[in-house]
């Protein structure tokens, strides 16, 4: 079964402007497992968006020790494609850190704002 981890850790506008690349990644993959990385106070929220199989809690604790900690933890569960679509220091250490052979960034146009 295919593992894939969809990172999100920013606010809940934007979480919820995600649903709609969830269900197409649903659609894409239906044999596969789709987990979601967020902070606590969404993940109530992802639990009414179908095609996700399991909220991963990032702690509000942003230390670069925590951040250590649950990238060892996000590698150890074996992902074999990881999607990023927050873009921010935390996500691409997240990306770097975990070991799966298909990474997709969502590149944010800071500069073309």
């Amino acid at each position: 079964m295919t593992r894939i981890l969809v990172i999100r850790l920013g606010a809940i506008g934007d979480l919820i402007l995600t649903s709609p690349a969830i269900i197409n990644l649903r659609l894409s993959n239906p044999d596969a497992k789709i987990f979601f990385l967020t902070r606590p106070p969404h993940s109530q929220l992802l639990k009414f968006c179908p095609g996700i199989d399991e909220i991963i809690e990032f702690p509000q604790d942003s230390s670069l020790f925590t951040l250590f900690k649950i990238g060892e933890y996000l590698d150890k569960i074996g992902f074999d494609k990881v999607i990023d679509l927050h873009g921010n220091f935390r996500s691409k250490y997240l990306m770097r850190h975990i070991s799966a052979p298909v990474k997709i960034q969502y590149r944010k146009r800071r500069w073309e704002r």
